[in-house]
């Protein structure tokens, strides 16, 4: 705000529900989320982030209306993230390269069905050494730990995107109609949506966050972003998370690559309409072809004029 307004500071706070701690709501817990959204509201304008899927309902909890954003990978990239995040990282399953998993049958991805869809995060409580745990609760830690990281991997490498965006109704995981998930996925990002961002793209989508959301998006639009502005790309991963040196799989073989494309072909088409609705956006707000911020954007102070106009209406 101060940089738009030239405000010393904003009025506007940062707020986190404790409620919504797992990514899927069922019916009372999502109308016990809006509730307090809107609870919150009637005292000020705020920012919030929860991770779950997207609230239906959301837009109608403030007075001035609610800005979602978001930002986006490659699906692909992300599934073989999560593994690593799973076996390397965490350690709550075999540290060996995805290959062996997919091939081995571990990660058995061709018979996932949507209604097994994992719907909450690994919350088992940890068993203490110092509070004197046995080996056998350790044991059956391990083994829950395990089954839970299997499923949340498989969930997670099986159109992922699309459910997220689609939302908690039952159409947005219907094995027998996964075409209209994916519609509904495309109009939600297309009309319910301020921006979905790009992860290969941060300095343009940091821009579009700070042109399009100026109250809630620190930082001067006209100074090109930096790695001050994303510190958490640039911590190395703890040593003693890393087992014998290694912190990652190999490279997936072809066949396994095609697996993930064909299982994921709908959050690959959702990917790439979001990536097309992102690249127009930079060429409409930072009046760019695609380029790193900075490069095109007019002289230094000038308001363009889109600034006081809905984007969407322009984009229409």
């Amino acid at each position: 705000a101060k940089h738009k307004f030239h405000l010393p500071s904003t009025d506007v706070t940062w707020w986190t529900p404790h409620v919504a701690k797992h990514r899927w709501l069922d019916a009372p817990d999502l109308k016990k989320y809006l509730a307090r959204l809107a609870n919150y509201g009637k005292q000020s304008r705020f920012v919030t982030q929860r991770h779950v899927y997207y609230p239906e309902g959301v837009e109608t909890t403030h007075a001035d209306g609610v800005a979602l954003v978001n930002l986006i990978r490659d699906p692909i990239d992300r599934c073989i993230s999560r593994y690593n995040y799973e076996a390397f990282y965490k350690k709550r399953i075999p540290a060996v390269d995805f290959d062996a998993c997919l091939d081995g049958g571990r990660c058995d991805f061709r018979n996932w069905d949507p209604r097994t869809e994992k719907h909450r995060y690994q919350d088992f409580p940890v068993p203490k050494r110092k509070e004197g745990a046995t080996d056998t609760e350790w044991d059956i830690f391990q083994r829950l730990s395990y089954n839970e990281s299997m499923r949340l991997l498989a969930d997670e490498c099986h159109d992922y995107t699309v459910r997220w965006f689609c939302g908690h109704g039952p159409e947005c995981r219907d094995p027998s109609r996964p075409e209209l998930a994916l519609q509904i996925a495309k109009r939600n990002v297309r009309e319910r949506y301020a921006h979905v961002g790009i992860l290969t793209d941060l300095e343009n989508t940091a821009q579009l966050f700070r042109l399009l959301l100026p109250d809630f998006f620190e930082g001067d639009p006209s100074r090109d972003p930096d790695e001050t502005d994303f510190p958490a790309l640039h911590q190395s991963v703890p040593k003693d998370r890393v087992k014998g040196g290694k912190s990652k799989s190999a490279p997936l073989s072809p066949h396994n690559l095609e697996l993930l494309y064909d299982i994921n072909k709908r959050d690959m088409e959702l990917y790439y309409y979001i990536l097309e609705l992102h690249h127009r956006r930079v060429r409409v707000c930072l009046r760019t072809n695609g380029d790193a911020p900075g490069k095109n954007h007019g002289e230094a102070g000038e308001v363009p004029a889109w600034a006081t106009h809905d984007v969407d209406a322009i984009l229409a």
